[in-house]
């Protein structure tokens, strides 16, 4: 698809300026990745996919924030929609709710070490679609894009106002032979603002995919529908997808619980 090879080119032109600027050789990041100096001068060549845990390696190796590459790649790719879009954007969106959402699953989750940026992205994404496929009415109302690491919500400007306003923290903690960026809640959530069918979802999400490595439940979200039927790279995921779902993806759901 151009929209995929688009993306790989973005991509592979990002990654070359960012060694360059490490003062790297090809040879060397692919010495440090694993893989032939073959491979790696195809991925800056916009010719070879990057899997999740490739482009984990790849943003320790050339210290970079896989969010903010990601927002970058595609900013280019996003038309203005006029106002329209952005106000309805903006009516969807519950910031309350979601910093209630983001602090409850930090609470919960404050012991384990995997749930660092790209875990707490798709446990947000679980519970915000798990909960419309239920309800048919928004959790967060967050928006997500459909990206090379499954569903991803622009929550960016939101996390670092909360670390302005020493709700969470940010820290690294070491996770088998990766550093992970983790958050951690410095205030308890607003409970006033959960009510008590958002916490039953909330918690099924949790039981059900918290303690996966970010690799297993990236590759996980790529097999729910709602990113496997959205078009191309970087479109914006339709909540309504989600009734896509089979039987099949509720069993092995319920699997990860019990």
């Amino acid at each position: 698809m151009a929209e995929e090879t688009n993306y790989l080119e973005r991509l592979g032109m990002r990654l070359s300026e960012l060694r360059k600027r490490k003062g790297m050789i090809q040879e060397q990041i692919a010495n440090e990745m694993g893989i032939p100096r073959s491979a790696y001068v195809q991925i800056e060549a916009g010719k070879r996919h990057v899997d999740t845990k490739e482009l984990f390696k790849l943003s320790l190796i050339l210290d970079f924030s896989i969010p903010e590459l990601l927002g970058e790649l595609f900013d280019s790719a996003m038309t203005t929609a006029g106002t329209a879009f952005a106000y309805e954007k903006k009516r969807m969106f519950n910031y309350q709710k979601f910093k209630s959402v983001i602090l409850y699953i930090l609470n919960v989750c404050r012991d384990r070490p995997n749930v660092g940026k790209v875990v707490l992205n798709k446990l947000l994404y679980y519970s915000d679609f798990n909960y419309y496929e239920k309800y048919k009415e928004y959790l967060t109302g967050l928006r997500y894009s459909k990206l090379p690491m499954g569903p991803v919500p622009g929550i960016e400007q939101f996390i670092e106002q909360m670390k302005m306003n020493m709700e969470i923290k940010e820290i690294t903690v070491p996770y088998h032979s990766f550093t992970v960026i983790k958050y951690i809640a410095m205030v308890k959530p607003d409970m006033s603002v959960l009510t008590k069918n958002e916490l039953e979802i909330i918690d099924s999400v949790l039981i059900a995919y918290s303690e996966m490595s970010a690799t297993d439940i990236s590759n996980l979200s790529h097999n729910d529908p709602p990113w496997l039927e959205t078009p191309s790279i970087g479109d914006e995921i339709d909540y309504n997808l989600v009734f896509k779902r089979n039987n099949n993806y509720y069993k092995n759901d319920q699997e990860r619980i019990t």
